[in-house]
């Protein structure tokens, strides 16, 4: 990040909900999905809502992780819930199995899993015998279609968030759209949140190459972009405000079905 911000390029739509690429005064980075602080939010604020009140957390032990679960104790707090229940899983799993212990003993309502990758595959493995009933909520990192594989029937049942509307929701304008582009292209992609990600955010990128005029420079490009001010692209707004917030704060709750898909 550092040498993208000495180096003044634009640097549009990161994969990544992180606080690192939020960057006040950064011009020249442009987020669009949600954050990680979003969707844990989400998740708190819906199981405030539902009425649980123990919640635990598990958080990978690295800069991903932490953010997520101070951004979870926050929204926590906020909600007036008890404390969280936590525990940490190093990037090599090795202690995913003890994680999952450490919470299934405290006896939670509902477990929020700050993981990415193998630690939240070898998480879910490990608590789901424990704690069948307990509902399990995971940020969008672990919303492929691959993990979902991989956790096998695990993985039913599971709530997770994500940051861009069913891309079979077809009452969503955008989504409509984007089906009849993959259509119209014959493409084979899956019609994932991943695909529609990437499809909403290369047509923010047209508007503002559009806006930015018929012989863009790299300054008119970013002034375009910061004008993108509650502009809806068939219902999911993006409205840019400030480098240091996302220029979409969608985030929806889905779970996994039996079949392996997601459902609202």
């Amino acid at each position: 990040m550092p040498k993208v911000l000495e180096s003044g390029l634009p640097f549009f739509a990161p994969f990544t909900g992180a606080q690192l690429s939020r960057i006040a005064g950064a011009r020249n980075v442009f987020n669009i999905r949600a954050s990680y602080a979003d969707e844990a939010d989400k998740a708190v604020q819906h199981l405030a809502t539902i009425g649980i009140r123990r919640i635990a957390v598990v958080y990978q032990n690295n800069a991903f992780g932490k953010e997520v679960f101070d951004s979870a104790r926050q929204a926590i707090a906020e909600a007036k819930l008890p404390a969280a229940l936590n525990a940490t899983v190093e990037n090599d799993s090795s202690d995913a199995a003890s994680a999952a212990a450490k919470l299934a003993e405290g006896n939670p309502e509902a477990v929020l899993i700050g993981l990415a990758g193998k630690p939240a595959l070898e998480f879910v493995k490990a608590f789901r015998p424990l704690r069948k009933g307990v509902t399990l909520y995971a940020l969008s990192v672990l919303g492929t279609s691959a993990n979902i594989k991989a956790l096998g029937p695990d993985a039913i049942g599971m709530a997770v968030s994500q940051v861009v509307p069913l891309p079979t929701n077809t009452i969503v304008p955008v989504v409509r759209e984007f089906q009849q582009a993959l259509k119209t292209l014959g493409a084979a992609t899956e019609a994932s949140h991943l695909a529609l990600e990437g499809y909403i955010n290369a047509r923010v990128f047209i508007e503002a190459l559009q806006r930015a005029g018929r012989n863009p420079t790299r300054a008119a490009f970013i002034d375009a972009t910061w004008s993108l001010k509650k502009w809806d692209l068939g219902g999911f707004e993006i409205n840019a405000s400030t480098p240091e917030r996302n220029a979409s704060r969608f985030v929806e709750l889905t779970l996994v079905t039996r079949d392996g898909r997601f459902m609202r």
